[in-house]
């Protein structure tokens, strides 16, 4: 689970500049999109668990923290 978290910019609906700290390795201003699970997973920044369909955010690009998900409400609703 990640131990920080931070909104930094919303560019467009559907699109988030976030800092993400895990596992020791600090990911600052990462562009991360919304879009919709594809199977099931956990939240990487509550522990919750979803299903396919849910709407999350996921990094954009080929970084080391590329299958990390990020439920929406968490950063849509900040």
């Amino acid at each position: 689970m990640s131990k920080l978290l931070s909104i930094n910019a919303r560019p467009s609906d559907g699109l988030a500049s976030l800092t993400v700290r895990d596992s020791g390795e600090l990911y600052s201003g990462q562009l991360w999109s919304k879009c919709k699970a594809r199977k099931s997973g956990v939240c990487d920044a509550s522990g919750e668990r979803y299903r396919p369909g849910a709407e999350i955010y996921r990094p954009v690009g080929n970084y080391r923290n590329r299958s990390m998900r990020i439920l929406a409400a968490l950063i849509d609703n900040t």
